[in-house]
């Protein structure tokens, strides 16, 4: 009776042990995949998602999926293109100082003094 047990609790324990084996291995490709699903950006910032792609399963490669845009506060100096009105446009020169502000939903007002380059 007792060397049908233990053949049994050795069964089970070989079974066992490939079970683990199996999931082990499973595990590793697992993260081998997800390594390869990691987006890093090359500086620091704001991220801004592109909204044309938000929520697709898949997408053309060299998409462009997301803008980080530098930390206004932090940033030294920012090179930001504006249209301005034709009716405006003769009433401005290069070297004119400016003021640049930024409002929107969930962000504090921004101003940010300026000179048009």
């Amino acid at each position: 009776m007792e060397a049908q047990y233990l053949t049994k609790v050795g069964q089970e324990m070989t079974l066992l042990s490939s079970q683990l084996r199996d999931l082990e291995a499973t595990l590793t490709v697992q993260k081998q995949a997800m390594d390869k699903t990691k987006i890093i950006a090359d500086q620091a910032g704001v991220i801004h998602l592109n909204t044309e792609v938000e929520g697709s399963m898949m997408i053309p490669e060299g998409t462009i999926i997301a803008y980080v845009y530098p930390v206004l506060m932090e940033a030294k100096k920012m090179k930001i293109t504006a249209y301005i009105p034709s009716k405006d446009i003769a009433s401005i020169s290069l070297k004119d100082n400016i003021q640049f502000s930024i409002q929107g939903k969930g962000v504090k007002r921004l101003a940010l003094q300026s000179n048009i380059s």
